[in-house]
């Protein structure tokens, strides 16, 4: 069964954290290699977090 509706592996991380991760990563100064260890997940999964999350996120253009 597929969890999140999404196949293939599932997430390191729920989605209340993945928001969590995109917004501290774009409201601090940090990177993502800075903020992966607060989380427990490796570079490679924060990138794909933000580069998945990031997007639904951001306003749409007025």
């Amino acid at each position: 069964m597929i969890a999140d509706g999404r196949p293939g592996r599932q997430w390191a991380l729920n989605l209340p954290d993945r928001v969590l991760l995109v917004a501290a990563y774009w409201r601090t100064n940090l990177t993502l290699r800075q903020i992966r260890p607060l989380f427990g997940i490796s570079h490679a999964a924060a990138h794909c977090v933000a580069d998945t999350i990031g997007p639904l996120l951001a306003l749409a253009p007025g």
